[in-house]
């Protein structure tokens, strides 16, 4: 009988374990916020709506370039390294990856380019670029976080085009208007090469051979291991590397630590980011009540599970984690990160900064009390003269 009991205590368990990870899994590839298009390369697709929580975080700058700008911008698109039978037009073809092109020297009024108008609107601001002194071959490549879109770049804008630079920001696949079948994010296992994409096409297409790489939170993470990328391909060849810089804001070092730490925030019913999750998600608020009898060797099979579910494999190696990959990083380094982040904790940063033994150069700035991806909103004067470093 003893022996019965222990074996259906350990099915159970097991059981218990693959459900959960599969549970966690599909809360980690779509969390709560992610919304996708169900007609991605349709000419008549839109980017979806935003969400209240996030419409106050990004302090309504959710439209486009032109709407909260005024600026003046184009509509791109290239392919990315993936292919698929497009179900707009039934032919085997390279995914799409889709954004916006905002160049600093562009007209956005009469007599007016989008650089001077963002000058016009930041008299606070000081720059050590003369005005008109532009350069259409400096720009900066801008990668989205998890499960939104390109508009989250926006409030970038001003500080970027001010500078000088003109900004190619793109939705990465699965997101926004970019071809995908809607599986999510994959935290940086895609999105790494859809940052390179973009790289490709802005020193191709663009003519741009001074090129800053930007991204915030899991886009962050995917421009360092692109720089990685990029960086060995290039080395291996004997060339220069594409990208001149690299910044990263709350970038993530590992996943596994990430996601325990997000679960266990939940589990106490502690904020994440601008948001108590258990509030909005049924699924969050089930993970909330059960926490206290889940044992922590549950919730670290539960993280194998969802990795394994996202694409990563079973080994350590196959993990992908940024921290690994940040000595091939050859170009100078940017770190930025808020010491109130609740997303992604401010030690990630900190990590990477420490791995980062290859980089030219390399910086790590803190903002106090500043929440996730909120950097340049927190304190713009301040953010202004990081980047302008």
């Amino acid at each position: 009988c003893g022996i019965w009991v222990s074996f259906v205590v350990a099915a159970l368990s097991v059981a218990f374990c693959a459900v959960g990870g599969l549970f966690l899994a599909g809360n980690v590839q779509h969390p709560p916020w992610y919304k996708y298009t169900t007609t991605p390369g349709h000419p008549e697709a839109v980017l979806p709506d935003i969400d209240a929580v996030m419409h106050r975080a990004w302090a309504g700058v959710v439209n486009d370039p032109g709407t909260d700008f005024g600026l003046a911008f184009e509509d791109v698109s290239f392919d990315a390294d993936e292919y698929w039978v497009s179900p707009s037009t039934n032919e085997h073809s390279a995914m799409n990856l889709r954004g916006w092109l905002i160049r600093a020297d562009a007209e956005a009024s009469v007599g007016v380019t989008n650089e001077a108008l963002m000058r016009e609107q930041h008299p606070e601001l000081s720059f050590d670029l003369a005005e008109g002194a532009v350069s259409p071959s400096r720009g900066l490549v801008a990668i989205h976080g998890a499960g939104v879109d390109r508009r989250e770049i926006l409030r970038h804008l001003p500080l970027w085009l001010a500078n000088g630079f003109s900004v190619l920001m793109i939705d990465c696949r699965d997101h926004g208007v970019s071809d995908g079948t809607g599986r999510g994010p994959s935290y940086g296992l895609r999105e790494r090469h859809d940052a390179a994409a973009a790289v490709k096409y802005a020193s191709e297409s663009l003519g741009w051979d001074d090129i800053v790489l930007f991204g915030t939170s899991q886009g962050g993470a995917s421009v360092l291991l692109a720089s990685s990328m990029m960086g060995l391909s290039a080395e291996a060849k004997g060339e220069e590397p594409l990208v001149d810089c690299v910044i990263a804001e709350n970038p993530f070092a590992e996943k596994r630590g990430l996601w325990l730490d997000a679960i266990n925030r939940i589990l106490r019913g502690d904020r994440f980011g601008s948001r108590n999750l258990a509030e909005h998600n049924l699924s969050m608020w089930l993970i909330q009540k059960l926490g206290p009898i889940i044992p922590s060797w549950l919730l670290d099979s539960a993280v194998d599970i969802a990795l394994w579910k996202i694409g990563y494999g079973w080994k350590p190696a196959d993990a992908l984690d940024t921290v690994d990959h940040m000595p091939h990083i050859r170009s100078p380094v940017l770190l930025l990160h808020g010491t109130d982040d609740t997303v992604v904790p401010p030690g990630h940063s900190q990590l990477l900064y420490d791995a980062a033994t290859g980089a030219r150069v390399k910086f790590l700035e803190w903002y106090e009390d500043a929440r996730h991806g909120l950097l340049v909103t927190h304190d713009p004067i301040e953010y202004h003269k990081d980047i302008s470093t």
